[in-house]
């Protein structure tokens, strides 16, 4: 069974708390009431796995609940990132993990291992895996290793790999920022371009798309018409990593400058 933080049955295909009963299963704990009340419901040992059952009452275990990733509220699997990761053809082992966020809480980040003899950069896994998962979850920053860190079972250990490889990630306050219009062209197209996305009839140029409801389809919508209003390749990982009008217009504004330094009109 899945059972939700208050010990219910969850519905087919939603995200819960692996619980396990039967014959081969410990009735309890000997004269530990309070290991029993934590650990049992109506029966059932919660197991601290997350995972969920489909309709044809296959489970899929998706991690430990104590290393899912709360960022800002949406909560991640490392083991989905981890799969990710793995797909691409440079990465011979791949482990995810969080990262403090001082305004999130906790940020996506990631150890890898690459293949004998080959080569991708941060950049590139970063962009492989945006092409697979939302955005929220590709990982903000990705470290190259020659082995992944075990603890002290020989089990690659998530919990505190941030600090063993010492990796802190800025924070961006995800507060609401003061409203400031449009004072470029670029902004302004740019902003026409998100007005005509989202539902709202004006934007200021320090809101975060992502914090005011788009997603990565919205977002891939944006980046294509951003390539045919002003002829700009950028990538969705550019998008990601620069979410309000004001940062998107210097990266459109230095791309226009170096084409122009290029001999374009």
């Amino acid at each position: 069974m899945v059972l939700d933080a208050d010990g219910q049955p969850v519905s087919v295909g939603v995200r819960g708390e692996v619980a396990i009963r039967g014959i081969n299963v410990t009735r309890g704990y000997v004269r530990n009431p309070d290991a029993n009340a934590a650990a049992f419901t109506d029966g059932w040992l919660r197991t601290g796995d997350e995972g969920l059952l489909d309709e044809d009452g296959y489970l899929t275990i998706l991690g430990r609940l104590k290393e899912v990733i709360n960022r800002g509220g949406e909560k991640i699997s490392p083991l989905e990132v981890d799969d990710a990761l793995m797909a691409h053809p440079s990465v011979e082992q791949a482990i995810t993990f969080s990262a403090p966020h001082a305004s999130l809480g906790e940020e996506v980040a990631a150890a890898v291992v690459l293949r004998p003899d080959m080569s991708v950069s941060e950049r590139q896994l970063r962009e492989f895996v945006g092409m697979r998962l939302a955005h929220f979850k590709v990982p903000k920053r990705v470290v190259f290793v020659d082995s992944i860190p075990l603890g002290p079972t020989g089990k690659p250990q998530r919990a505190g790999l941030a600090q063993r490889l010492d990796i802190s990630i800025d924070s961006t306050a995800a507060t609401s920022p003061a409203y400031v219009s449009p004072r470029t062209a670029v902004e302004e197209i740019l902003a026409s371009i998100w007005v005509s996305l989202m539902p709202s009839e004006t934007v200021g140029v320090n809101e975060n798309f992502f914090y005011a409801g788009g997603d990565s389809a919205l977002a891939a919508q944006f980046v294509a018409r951003v390539r045919d209003t002003l002829s700009i390749d950028m990538s969705l990982l550019t998008f990601f990593d620069n979410p309000t009008i004001a940062a998107l217009a210097s990266f459109v504004e230095g791309e226009l400058a170096r084409e122009r330094e290029n001999g374009r009109p």
